[in-house]
């Protein structure tokens, strides 16, 4: 069957059309680094909007990246990191006259737990013990003498001490014996208590 000669040219100019379009273009993805504390549920809302690729479709590539609170505040104000996710060291280190702020909370209230050793079944019983916290100024550190208050007992009567790294530290320490108690965020509070740990009390009572 002869082809007709129009239509010879009308597939030819189709076929340089499409030669002559530029490739769609890809969006533009931005690399954004946030520094957080630990693995615990307080970050889950960020986790699920990466896997649910909230992100990706707002051109944003996240990653987050495991570093203690205090390098976090400093890597944010040296420019490493974009954001940090531990908001007690990010009021610190506003208060102190660096140029951070805060953004966003993800929960109303802390989603923290006191845990113990598997004697201790009384928060009061802790007096004279030695308590896991996290930094100077910390979360953990700021919880566990809030804790203390809530039993009824003077900050001063127990040793809270400061330990670096996150919630998985704090376990450890309390695993060994290094300290009688601690604050611990989910899912490290399971952990514990899957293990036999007291829990005794949730911090994030009103």
């Amino acid at each position: 069957m002869k082809i007709p000669p129009w239509s010879l040219r009308l597939a030819l100019a189709a076929l340089m059309i499409f030669i002559a379009s530029p490739a769609q273009a890809q969006p533009a993805t931005k690399k954004i680094r946030m520094g957080i504390s630990t693995t615990s549920i307080v970050f889950l809302p960020f986790y699920a909007a990466m896997h649910k690729g909230f992100y990706k479709d707002e051109g944003i590539d996240l990653e987050l990246i495991v570093m203690p609170a205090t390098l976090a505040s400093t890597a944010v104000v040296t420019g490493d990191v974009d954001y940090n996710g531990a908001v007690t060291r990010v009021i610190g280190a506003a208060v102190q006259g660096r140029s951070l702020k805060v953004l966003i909370f993800t929960a109303d209230r802390t989603l923290t737990f006191l845990m113990a050793k598997k004697e201790i079944r009384d928060g009061r019983d802790l007096k004279g013990r030695k308590i896991a916290g996290s930094s100077p100024g910390g979360s953990a550190t700021l919880l566990a003498k809030f804790a203390m208050k809530h039993f009824g007992l003077d900050a001063d009567r127990v040793s809270i001490m400061p330990m670096g790294g996150g919630d998985a530290s704090r376990l450890a320490a309390l695993e060994s014996g290094v300290a009688d108690a601690t604050i611990l965020g989910i899912p490290f509070n399971i952990y514990a208590v899957e293990k036999g740990y007291s829990e005794l009390m949730f911090s994030g009572i009103s």
